[in-house]
């Protein structure tokens, strides 16, 4: 992802990108570690891989920083995707609603079988545009 000239959001590295049916295995791993889904260290893609990556994006726009605190070349960092869970700071970042919150805490779930849907993802109040009751609470 980048930033244009004139402010707006570009994203960009498509150039690994295929499309594929259902949960498939390639035979090479591909992807900046940073943003890449633990199981993709084994070969499988998926969608809920895709949502990954998306929710690593959205934490790094809004946090301007990566979600998991290592630096993405650091051997611990896959170690930290698949053990640690997803930090939200406070300070001044204490007015990002829950909603957005739960929406990369559950995309960044460690088992990929439990990560939402893209349907499910777009059913989120967050995602809908609309405020909860709960987004005003702050841990």
């Amino acid at each position: 992802m980048w930033i244009a000239g004139d402010g707006s959001a570009k994203l960009a590295g498509f150039d690994f990108a295929v499309q594929c049916e259902g949960e498939t295995v390639m035979e090479e791993v591909v992807g900046h570690p940073a943003y890449r889904a633990p199981e993709v260290d084994e070969g499988l893609y998926s969608q809920a891989g895709d949502l990954w990556s998306l929710a690593v994006c959205l934490y790094e726009m809004v946090y301007d920083k990566l979600p998991f605190g290592q630096e993405p070349y650091a051997d611990e960092y896959v170690e930290h995707q698949t053990k640690q869970a997803v930090f939200f700071p406070q300070g001044r970042f204490a007015n990002v609603p829950y909603s957005m919150r739960e929406v990369c805490h559950r995309c960044l779930f460690h088992r990929r079988d439990v990560r939402p849907s893209f349907d499910e993802l777009l059913k989120f109040p967050f995602m809908l545009g609309e405020r909860e009751a709960n987004d005003y609470k702050y841990d």
